[in-house]
């Protein structure tokens, strides 16, 4: 029975020798060679969530080059891996309809889908509740599409634009009654248009959807060691205070582009 004993203990000894090898090895390939992530162009959240994976990556001293690009193109780059890598943040969603990508947790941070409006007496608690109003959003997010086709009537007129900054100025004029965005995206282009004495956020988030970093299948190797690192860093709190960090430092540097 001793034997066996010692025997098991020699075996967990080898393995865990075995992979801190391994694990030295996958670490140096890519501290050698850098990784290229993709965002999606012009989105506040995105480039936030660049901004974190940058610092979390640099943290293992691996170089994180980000690139930009439209939301579809993107994803599709993202799922070829040819010269992009992986996605910066995407919601939980994207793991179903991206085989070859693969979900990271924990996860990054969290997006509150959020209402934004001129007057301060509009109660919204729950997507039903947009009923009756002029709505107006970003096209093509998907997380905001579900919801009102789920819950809006077919009569309730909704305006689509391509960006948040058209969204808060069709807001401000008054073409819509009610902006339906990301909490942060909301805030960040309200404060770049200088529109924070008209436009509000309301208190009650419509939904709110967990962002994760993804890698492409072909980085497989690495996806542990990135996991063990967000999950260390989220324990002693130091992703939360990254979060909150990175946050302060792109609101106070408001003036310019987020391509």
């Amino acid at each position: 029975m001793k034997n066996i004993f010692r025997g098991l203990l020699v075996i967990l000894f080898l393995n865990t020798f075995l992979f801190s090898e391994t694990r030295e090895n996958i670490l140096k390939y890519y501290q050698d060679n850098g990784l290229t992530f993709v965002r999606i162009q012009g989105v506040p959240d995105h480039k936030l969530g660049a901004m974190i994976i940058k610092e979390v990556y640099k943290r293992l001293n691996i170089n994180v080059n980000i690139i930009s690009m439209p939301g579809k193109r993107a994803l599709k780059e993202a799922q070829k891996g040819e010269i992009i890598d992986g996605e910066v943040i995407r919601i939980m969603k994207i793991q179903a309809l991206s085989p070859t990508l693969i979900r990271l947790s924990p996860h990054i941070r969290e997006l509150e889908g959020t209402v934004f409006s001129i007057k301060h007496k509009v109660k919204i608690k729950e997507w039903s509740s947009l009923n009756g109003y002029k709505i107006g959003m970003v096209r093509g997010v998907q997380y905001i599409e579900d919801g009102l086709a789920k819950s809006v009537n077919k009569s309730t007129k909704i305006s689509k634009v391509k960006s948040d900054e058209s969204l808060l100025l069709l807001l401000n004029l008054g073409r819509v009654d009610l902006a339906v965005t990301a909490k942060f995206n909301g805030l960040y282009q309200i404060k770049k248009l200088k529109l924070s004495d008209k436009i509000h956020s309301l208190d009650n988030a419509l939904t709110k959807e967990r962002l994760y970093h993804y890698l492409n299948v072909k980085h497989k190797l690495l996806v542990p060691i990135i996991e063990d690192h967000l999950a260390k860093m989220k324990q002693s709190g130091e992703l939360d205070k990254l979060r909150i960090k990175m946050e302060n430092i792109l609101l106070d540097k408001i003036s310019g582009s987020l391509n």
